[in-house]
């Protein structure tokens, strides 16, 4: 049985990542606007910057199947077996991890390790993890 969650996205997030993207391009209107013309490596890295961004926005999202979690978040990737699974938190914590949203889940797992996720349909999520861990 596979199952997707997609990650739950706060209001702020598309306001946040709108605002890095319309700063992107004005700084490269800009440079164009001052110097006549735009520097490959500006170019390079705004263009890069952007795709980031659109990638992770449209690409994090949870795949529970096979006794695994695998996280995905944009260009990123997390696979974890449910087994090794110790605790599932309810957080706030603005840490940088594989979510859209501050309300998350503290997963720790394998020792120690900890990730940070923001799951739609929360409480199957959190069911088919206790179920695969037991």
């Amino acid at each position: 049985m596979t199952k997707k969650f997609k990650s739950i996205c706060d209001k702020w997030v598309p306001v946040l990542f709108i605002a890095v993207i319309i700063g992107t391009a004005l700084a490269i209107w800009q440079t164009v606007n001052e110097a006549g013309q735009l520097p490959p490596l500006m170019l390079l890295v705004s263009g890069a910057s952007i795709v980031l961004i659109l990638w992770i926005y449209f690409a994090t999202y949870y795949v529970i199947a096979d006794q695994t979690l695998r996280i995905y978040h944009g260009p990123f990737r997390w696979k974890i077996a449910l087994s090794q699974i110790e605790s599932i938190d309810e957080t706030r914590s603005p840490i940088a991890s594989p979510a859209l949203s501050l309300n998350r889940l503290r997963i720790t797992y394998a020792g120690g390790k900890h990730v940070m996720v923001s799951p739609e349909r929360r409480s199957e999520f959190v069911s088919l993890l206790r179920q695969g861990s037991a």
